[in-house]
Formats: structure tokens, C-alpha cells, sequence
């Protein structure tokens, strides 16, 4: 409630721990003018049960074939994610247009992304992992 009162009504759950998905289905139960969506999808079964608790949207850090033709018919906003500009394209080709890059310091940061924006403009990445306070600002 904290943080819609303070002007931001988004927040992305992580399916890091056995209550996750609970935790998913209470938020959007207990608050539900705040968007949830559900982090670290990585499997099929896993994507079901967020659209099943009521995830708003879902974001991946990685995108295996049978989890991005899941993805791709999914009934919600969806962040797929990679690492290399041949994950990306598959992406890309699969109507992606807005895809995680993770973990971005490790794979080439900004490089990659200034890379990437000649061939494929319109691709939007969202880039996390690696990311410091220090050096933030240049992403933006």
C-alpha cells in the first residue's frame, strides 16, 4: 500500500521462494489497484500459475524455445529475457518487441544494447544484473 501511496503502482514479484506464488495471489487479492507482475518465469508451469494467481504482466531472465512459444500466446504484457544477439532475434522474430537483457554488465552492457539498436531499432531492452548506483545513469 506504501508504494502506491507513494506514486508507484507497479512492482515486480521474483519466483525465488516456495511462497512466491502465494504471495502473487495475496498482493493482487489485498491490493488490487497495484500492477503485480511475476519475475524469474522459468518454465511453463511457472508462467500458468502467475497468470493463474493474477500477474499482471511476466518477465524471464532467460527464454527457452518451449517457455517463448508459451510466452508468445500469452494473455498478458510479457519481458522475455537473454543474453546474446542470437537469443535476442529469436525473440525478435517471435514478435517481441521489448525484451530483458540480463545479465546485461556481464554480457557487453551498454556495447551490446548501442550494438543491437542499429539492426533491430525497434527492439526496447530493459537491462538488469550488474547495474549499480554508479552507473545507472548511463542506461538511462
Amino acid at each position: 500500500a506504501a508504494l502506491l501511496e507513494g506514486g508507484l503502482p507497479a512492482i515486480e514479484l521474483t519466483l525465488r521462494t516456495p511462497v512466491a506464488m502465494e504471495a502473487l495471489a495475496m498482493l493482487k487479492r489485498e491490493l488490487p489497484d497495484v500492477v503485480v507482475g511475476a519475475g524469474t518465469v522459468l518454465t511453463v508451469e511457472q508462467m500458468q500459475q502467475s497468470i493463474d494467481a493474477g500477474a499482471d504482466f511476466l518477465v524471464t531472465p532467460g527464454t527457452p524455445p518451449a517457455l517463448a512459444d508459451a510466452l508468445a500466446a500469452a494473455p498478458l504484457p510479457v519481458v522475455p529475457g537473454a543474453a546474446t544477439p542470437t537469443e535476442l532475434l529469436s525473440l525478435y522474430a517471435r514478435g517481441f518487441r521489448v525484451c530483458k537483457l540480463f545479465p546485461a554488465t556481464a554480457v557487453g552492457g551498454l556495447a551490446m544494447i548501442k550494438g543491437l539498436a542499429g539492426p533491430v531499432a525497434d527492439l526496447k531492452l530493459c537491462p538488469t544484473g550488474g547495474i549499480t548506483e554508479n552507473t545507472a545513469a548511463e542506461y538511462l
